[in-house]
């Protein structure tokens, strides 16, 4: 009879040997057992899988929703069925992700030196000044800042539904010459630049669907023609909307009023 003690070392042996575990003196056999051929498969076809979607993701590159994938870097100002205001802000070497964007409006609000990718083209460096205004077609697109300084901007991006006409085709940058610049044109859209002194007001003038963006806090009294007067105060760097209709501004604060009047020409 083989004694109980020979036993149980033959059997710790067979054990740290079938296990593969290392148990001083012997190497353990480090070849893995081979793969049932279903199970192979399996993984095989998973592997194949997350792959295909890692290509897909970077050959589309595009997030469904920047600004919820970025909340740190975007703030909306206001949103409707016509029209989005997005300011975006980014600190040296920040970057957003490959986005889809709608036909826009950008204004400048610091001086800016970016790294733009637009679609399948190589990144191209770019430089804003601060005020400058220009647009974009719909597509997708990346934005890096590549300068020092932080910078940001704001975009009115033109949203799908029609926009009222108004019934007469001046705006307060014909009307009120005095008072109004226009800054910007292209057959997209047109920005005017308003700006009163403490006391001063506009004329009364025509008015087609507008997004207003404040560039100063003010206090003005706001007239639209068969309504009461109504009185508001802005911040810089608000955003809000109007309807098309005519209307009269006036400056009833302490301090300059200055604002853009957006409008999108389609």
């Amino acid at each position: 009879m083989i004694p109980q003690r020979v036993l149980l070392i033959l059997f710790a042996f067979l054990l740290a040997t079938s296990t593969g575990c290392d148990c001083g003196g012997h190497d353990a056999d480090s070849t893995p057992a081979p793969l049932d051929p279903e199970e192979a498969a399996e993984t095989a076809a998973e592997e194949a899988a997350e792959h295909a979607d890692a290509a897909a993701e970077e050959e589309e590159g595009a997030v469904d929703n920047v600004i919820e994938a970025r909340p740190d870097a975007a703030t909306v100002l206001m949103e409707n069925e016509w029209v989005r205001v997005v300011r975006f802000a980014l600190e040296p070497g920040d970057a957003l992700p490959v986005h889809d964007g709608p036909a826009r409006l950008v204004f400048s609000e610091t001086d800016a030196r970016i790294r733009w990718t637009e679609g399948d083209a190589e990144p191209v460096e770019v430089e804003w000044n601060a005020g400058d205004f220009h647009t974009h077609g719909p597509g997708a697109h990346a934005v890096e800042n590549a300068g020092e300084e932080a910078i940001s901007w704001v975009v009115f991006a033109r949203l799908g539904a029609d926009l009222v006409a108004a019934d007469e085709a001046e705006d307060v940058g014909h009307a009120d010459p005095e008072h109004a610049t226009v800054r910007f044109e292209d057959d997209l859209v047109r920005v005017v630049g308003v700006e009163l002194a403490a006391g001063e007001e506009t004329t009364m003038h025509p008015g087609g669907p507008r997004v207003i963006f404040a560039e100063t806090d003010y206090r003005i009294r706001y007239h639209r023609e068969g309504t009461e007067a109504v009185e508001r105060e802005l911040e810089a760097g608000s955003a809000h909307w109007h309807g098309a209709g005519r209307h009269q501004v006036s400056n009833i604060g302490d301090t300059d009023a200055r604002y853009l009047v957006v409008l999108f020409q389609r």
